[in-house]
């Protein structure tokens, strides 16, 4: 791949991942509360392992 097309695809990833961790946090807080405690301790384990697994 030309490296200007490897600059721009890499641009875009970035963008994705920033948009994706924006649009988290917003679902976080529109639903904060929602759950009990024994729900939401299992959330927020099951997405701190998702992200140890989207970031390997």
């Amino acid at each position: 791949m030309p490296s200007d097309q490897l600059e721009e695809t890499a641009e875009y990833i970035h963008a994705l991942i920033e948009e994706r961790r924006v649009r988290r946090a917003q679902m976080i807080d529109a639903t904060s509360g929602s759950l009990s405690d024994e729900e939401g301790e299992a959330l927020e384990i099951a997405l701190a392992d998702l992200m140890t697994i989207i970031q390997a």
